[in-house]
């Protein structure tokens, strides 16, 4: 019996041996897994990326400070959350590494690439995919690396894609808002406006109208289409700039043209209220 009892301890023993070397080995493997990256570099070096496809205009972003630029082919603020997913690609999984001859790329689509990416100094090339899990193909420096396929058809999208749909740019602040002949500004740190309206429309609902402007995002922005304002929105910014927005509709939705950026902002009609100056006699504040 006591034979017996030692035998299964030992059987016991054996096997959480051989389960803890198991789960070492398993997480080992899953560690290098998770280390195999496309590259190694610091995406805050980057201060110039370029995308260039086989049948569209490049697109070339420049980094000022913390804001990045669309330089061409037409000049715009760009949207910070694009230019993150694509910077994304320094860090990216590498599921598979493939060391190989310049001879060899077009199996693969890279010679010529699909699109090529520049990141600073660093060159990208995107192929096709991988037929059985639809992964696509990369080539950085000498290595193929096989990568989860969610930039590339980014990459595809036209240079409006990628401008910011933010009104007001995230660095400046406003100081003032005047539309026909309402003028918003600042007073004795609160908000004011003149001439004076009912008394409805209170400070903080004023105020409020600021803070939305300082915030919106368009639902998208197009080219400008050359069409004749109804109105006039000047926005001043405690950095000195002006910006100067002509309202083009109102109806079905909200259109704000900047013409100086050729550029316009569609945003639901709901908004007309919530950013017009003029429409707070309209949509007295609260009780």
């Amino acid at each position: 019996m006591q034979k017996r009892l030692i035998v299964n301890l030992l059987l016991l023993l054996a096997v959480s041996i051989l389960t803890i070397v198991f789960i070492k080995n398993d997480d080992k493997n899953e560690e290098k897994t998770k280390i195999a990256l496309v590259s190694a570099i610091d995406s805050n070096s980057i201060h110039y990326i370029s995308i260039q496809r086989q049948s569209s205009p490049d697109i070339i972003f420049q980094r000022v400070e913390n804001n990045w630029f669309i330089t061409s082919p037409f000049r715009a603020r760009a949207k910070k959350s694009r230019l993150k997913s694509i910077l994304q690609i320094l860090k990216s999984r590498s599921f598979t590494q493939i060391q190989i001859d310049k001879t060899l790329l077009t199996p693969y689509q890279l010679d010529p690439a699909n699109i090529t990416l520049h990141l600073g100094s660093h060159e990208f090339l995107f192929g096709t995919t991988e037929p059985l899990n639809d992964k696509r193909y990369l080539k950085f420096n000498n290595v193929i690396h096989l990568i989860n396929d969610s930039l590339f058809h980014q990459l595809h999208q036209s240079p409006m894609f990628f401008v910011s749909t933010k009104l007001v740019p995230e660095q400046e602040i406003i100081s003032s808002i005047k539309h026909n002949q309402y003028n918003i500004a600042r007073r004795n740190n609160t908000w004011a406006i003149s001439p004076s309206i009912n008394n409805n429309a209170n400070h903080n609902y004023i105020g409020t109208l600021v803070d939305t402007w300082q915030l919106t995002n368009a639902r998208h922005v197009q080219k400008y289409k050359n069409e004749e304002a109804k109105s006039q929105i000047i926005i001043k910014y405690e950095s000195g700039n002006i910006a100067k927005f002509d309202v083009i509709s109102t109806l079905p939705e909200l259109i704000l043209a900047r013409t100086d950026l050729s550029l316009q902002y569609h945003l639901n009609k709901d908004m007309v209220a919530q950013l017009l100056v003029g429409q707070i006699e309209a949509n007295p504040a609260e009780n």
